[in-house]
């Protein structure tokens, strides 16, 4: 089964990245991916605090579930609040793995993240037959659900059951060593730092695996038109939770590499309102641009250190008020986020620059001879077409 989805998804998908990575990069995109690189990689040279170090690692491991929540909102339009809860159920499953079968890191890693897809294929069956507001509200009850499940396991000797209670568990061992390498984040941060980028590094190239794929334009396809898409065939509701299952996985790994970070994990860390945020970084950052949810988690993360740097503290009610402002202003002013914006903006003056330098036509000319070329279409045009294709190719198959 495995190799059937590989052949039909992946080996095209993998083709066209090649393809798109052999294309030659603009200037501007040789820059900004050159200064990403380098800065993601000399982060713990360039930065003397262990408190950055400490605070790159946590949205680090964010990142990777919020590209699993960027991936369901950016090719279905369904945003989640459930996603605190997914990165809850893999910290928990590796914790509970650890303790009562003393497994290390890496067998409870795949165990983790397919359990956490698991439960988001469950709650995605009941949830997703609603839509718009009533999905956040049943994704947001999953939260406080899966909260107060966590806390009161046991019943009254919850402390002593499973879960822990509300105190939680402990994690105490490192994760397990490679080539001699040792990643025990109470000894040093670097290590554990950089497994954390190759982490969110194959999580690029398994998200662009999936969104270039024919799964993906299938996808696509039922967040453009729905309608159209069922009237040719395609069972739109199996798609979404598939989705939804799918981004349960980025958060069943970050989950597991929460616990390992932390060292202790309580069901308060992944209440509703750590689903909020999640989405807030989403929105802020954009889920149809590959560095969308990236930029979102750095935005997130490190605008309330560096506020408190240059001597801006914020209390967490105040941080609540800003980001909410942050959001407001994101939704009114660009509504694909931030990325998308700059993109946006970038192309904009791009074309006046180009406008205002082209010299004006000779006296031979004939003002108004010639015609202007047609405007390229947007990424959204292109993406409503290119799915619209796709649901027809699906539904004739």
């Amino acid at each position: 089964m495995i190799a059937d989805i590989w052949d039909t998804h992946g080996r095209s998908a993998t083709r066209r990245i090649v393809r798109l990575a052999r294309q030659e990069l603009t200037p501007a995109q040789t820059i900004i991916w050159t200064a990403v690189v380098v800065v993601i990689v000399l982060f713990p040279v360039l930065v003397s605090s262990s408190r950055f170090l400490d605070v790159a690692i946590t949205y680090g491991i964010f990142a990777i579930c919020l590209y699993g929540l960027g991936f369901l909102y950016g090719q279905t339009n369904y945003l989640s609040i459930a996603h605190s809860a997914l990165l809850g159920v893999g910290a928990y499953t590796a914790a509970i793995l650890f303790i009562q079968a003393g497994l290390g890191f890496w067998a409870v890693l795949p165990l983790a993240a397919l359990l956490a897809m698991a439960a988001a294929l469950l709650l995605g069956y009941p949830a997703l037959r609603v839509s718009g507001y009533h999905f956040v509200i049943v994704t947001f009850a999953a939260c406080e659900l899966f909260v107060l499940a966590t806390r009161n396991l046991g019943g009254a000797e919850a402390r002593k059951g499973l879960t822990g209670g509300a105190q939680g568990l402990d994690v105490t061992e490192p994760v397990g060593q490679i080539f001699g390498q040792s990643f025990d984040i109470n000894l040093e941060l670097a290590p554990f730092y950089y497994l954390v980028i190759a982490f969110l590094f194959v999580t690029l190239i398994v998200t662009q695996i999936l969104v270039l794929s024919p799964l993906g334009r299938t996808f696509r396809a039922i967040r453009e038109n729905e309608p159209l898409a069922r009237s040719v065939g395609i069972r739109a509701n199996w798609y979404k939770i598939l989705a939804f299952g799918i981004s349960g996985l980025f958060a069943g790994v970050a989950g597991a590499l929460f616990s390992y970070k932390l060292g202790h994990i309580a069901p308060d860390l992944f209440n509703s309102f750590e689903g909020v945020e999640l989405a807030l970084m989403v929105l802020l950052g954009g889920s149809r641009r590959l560095m969308g949810p990236l930029v979102g988690a750095i935005i997130v993360g490190f605008l309330p250190e560096i506020l408190d740097v240059i001597g801006i503290g914020l209390t967490p009610f105040q941080r609540q008020i800003v980001f909410g402002a942050m959001l407001i202003a994101v939704i009114i002013l660009l509504p694909h986020g931030l990325v998308q914006g700059v993109a946006d903006l970038y192309g904009l003056a791009k074309r006046s620059l180009a406008a205002y330098l082209r010299p004006p036509p000779g006296p031979g000319d004939g003002e108004g001879s010639e015609v202007d070329p047609p405007e390229p279409a947007d990424d959204e045009a292109a993406e409503a077409d290119e799915a619209e294709q796709e649901a027809e190719r699906v539904g004739g198959s």
